[in-house]
């Protein structure tokens, strides 16, 4: 009978230590992207000789976009080439209005400076949207590819 006890006794201890060593691994806030943030480009400009484009971008989802990613590269490369690395590319501020971020609704147009190749007039431009939690980055998974003939 005794055995029995101290048995129990021993598999309440081990699941007890089982499962506060899990829950101290599980991750309490999962920080995700809102599903209904996203982008889309309005305008869509290449010059080769400047080695220039001019994105217009408007959000038309339901929160503010922070940041984002611009990508471009010739058509059929997977791989494309973030082309604002510089953080005052890569955030969407309104500068002259002093507003962070992009509100649901606005627009704002911006030119970037890109490599290009020799002989290569069609490229490919992705957008993708980024917001900020507690300063961290945090990609949305609504991204948005737009061809694009350079001349």
């Amino acid at each position: 009978m005794v055995g029995y006890v101290l048995l129990i006794l021993v598999a309440v201890g081990v699941s007890v230590l089982v499962y506060n060593f899990l829950y101290v691994l599980n991750p309490k806030d999962k920080v995700v992207c809102e599903d209904d943030t996203y982008l889309i480009i309005n305008s869509l400009s290449c010059n080769l000789v400047q080695s220039n484009i001019s994105l217009g971008l408007q959000n038309k989802g339901l929160y503010t976009v922070d940041a984002a990613y611009i990508r471009m590269a010739p058509a059929g490369t997977r791989v494309r080439q973030q082309i604002n690395p510089k953080l005052t590319d890569f955030y969407l501020w309104n500068l002259p209005a002093n507003k962070h971020g992009l509100r649901p609704g606005e627009s704002l147009l911006k030119n970037y400076t890109f490599p290009t190749k020799q002989g290569i007039t069609d490229y490919e431009v992705e957008v993708q949207p980024v917001i900020f939690r507690n300063n961290n980055p945090i990609l949305c998974p609504s991204v948005i590819t737009q061809p694009v003939h350079c001349s």
